[in-house]
């Protein structure tokens, strides 16, 4: 356990932070799970708007949602 106060602080904040990405991460991921089960375009859309909220809270790397996108969006054109 952290003695220095500004170190009590940063575990805080740190806690914080992972149950927030946390929930964005299990967010897409549900989402993707979704879309799986029933590919629609508003599954789609969802998708795409829930990785591109975990990519600007740097949740995932931009690539990976790019990469996502681009294999989903081909399991819907099938």
């Amino acid at each position: 356990m952290p003695i220095i106060k500004s170190a009590k602080k940063q575990m805080r904040h740190s806690r914080r932070n992972k149950l927030a990405n946390d929930k964005r991460r299990s967010a897409f991921r549900e989402a993707i799970k979704a879309f799986r089960a029933s590919p629609t375009q508003k599954l789609l859309q969802n998708v795409f708007s829930t990785l591109d909220r975990a990519v600007d809270n740097q949740v995932i790397h931009a690539n990976r949602a790019a990469r996502l996108k681009s294999n989903l969006s081909k399991l819907l054109s099938k």
